[in-house]
C-alpha cells in the first residue's frame, strides 16, 4: 500500500498510496534508519491570492538537502494541485509547500511567494538533484521549447524560485521524449540535452551564474533521450528506437565509450542511491 520515491540524498520516502494519504515515512537505506513523519500540512485556502476550496492533490514530490544556514537537514513537499476542471487546472492551481525539520522533528507551512508548479511538477519522483543549499527540478517538455525551465527551492530561505536554464536550438517532434536530464558535474549544476538528431548531446554547465556550453557527443548508432549523470563524464542513456525493446547503455565522454547495461524493455524508471550519513 506504499509507494516509493526517492531517493533524495540517499533518502527514500513512502508515501500512502492513496493520493489524499499524508503519511510518509523516510528511510536511510546506508545507515538502516527508518523514521515515520508527523502529518505534514494539508492544502489551505486562500493562500497568496486565493486558492480555490475545491482543490485536490494532483501529485507530490520530495527533495532532501542540507540547510547550509543552519546545517540541519530538510525535507520539502511539494504537492501540486488541481480542481474541478482536473488535470488542465495545474498550471493555474498554487501548490501546497511544506518543509520538514529533522533535528525539530517538525513541518513547516510555506505559504509566501508561492506560484504555480504544473509545468515542472507533473508526475511523482520528478528527477531532481540538490546542490548548495538548493535543490532543483527540470521541467519535463511536452511540445516544442528552446530554453530549459528549471524549479528551485532555497532550504535556508524556505522559498520557490524559477531559474532560466541554457538556451538550446528548439526540437520540433517527438511529443514526451526526453529532452533533457538535470545533475552535478564537476560540482556544478548541469543539465544535459539531445539535439534535434535525437544522436547527438550537449552538456551546459552552471559556472559564475552563466550556463555555459562544456561538450558535445555524437552517437552514431541510434536515438537516445538522457536519464541521468553517473561519475564526472558519464551518462545513463536510453535509447529510443523506432521499434523494438529500448535499452539502457552507459556513455563515457571522456574515452567516447558505449557500455551496454544488457538491459532491455519497454520504458525504465532509473533511481540513484547514493550513501547518505542523514539521520533519521
Amino acid at each position: 500500500n506504499y509507494i516509493l520515491l526517492g531517493p533524495y540524498e540517499g533518502i527514500i520516502c513512502l508515501s500512502k498510496k492513496w493520493i489524499r494519504s499524508n503519511i510518509i515515512n523516510v528511510w536511510n537505506i546506508s545507515m538502516n534508519e527508518y523514521r515515520i513523519l508527523p502529518e505534514p500540512p494539508r492544502p489551505r485556502s486562500g493562500v497568496s491570492g486565493g486558492r480555490p476550496s475545491n482543490t485536490r492533490i494532483f501529485c507530490c514530490n520530495y527533495a532532501v538537502g542540507l540547510d547550509p544556514m543552519s546545517n540541519d537537514f530538510k525535507l520539502v513537499m511539494i504537492q501540486t494541485l488541481n480542481d474541478e476542471r482536473g488535470v488542465s487546472s495545474i498550471n493555474d492551481c498554487l501548490p501546497n509547500v511544506a518543509v520538514y525539520n529533522f533535528s525539530t522533528n517538525s513541518w513547516r507551512h510555506v505559504e509566501e511567494g508561492l506560484f504555480p508548479v504544473g509545468r515542472y511538477l507533473r508526475g511523482k519522483a520528478m528527477n531532481n538533484v540538490y546542490h548548495n543549499g538548493f535543490c532543483h527540478w527540470v521541467a519535463p517538455t511536452e511540445t516544442p521549447c528552446d530554453c530549459v525551465a528549471i524549479l528551485s527551492f532555497s532550504m535556508s530561505e524556505e522559498v520557490l524560485q524559477e531559474m532560466r536554464g541554457p538556451r538550446v536550438p528548439p526540437i520540433t517532434e517527438g511529443i514526451w521524449f526526453k529532452y533533457w536530464t538535470i545533475g552535478i558535474q564537476d560540482d556544478c549544476l548541469s543539465v544535459l540535452h539531445v539535439e534535434e538528431s535525437r544522436r547527438s548531446f550537449g552538456l551546459w554547465m552552471m559556472k559564475g551564474g552563466f550556463w555555459t556550453k562544456h561538450l558535445s557527443f555524437e552517437l552514431f548508432i541510434e536515438r537516445y533521450q538522457p536519464v541521468g549523470f553517473w561519475r564526472n563524464g558519464e551518462f545513463i542513456l536510453e535509447s529510443y528506437p523506432l521499434g523494438g525493446d529500448r535499452r539502457l547503455v552507459l556513455y563515457d565522454s571522456n574515452y567516447n565509450q558505449i557500455r551496454e547495461f544488457g538491459i532491455t524493455g519497454v520504458r525504465f524508471s532509473v533511481r540513484f542511491l547514493k550513501e547518505s550519513l542523514v539521520t533519521v
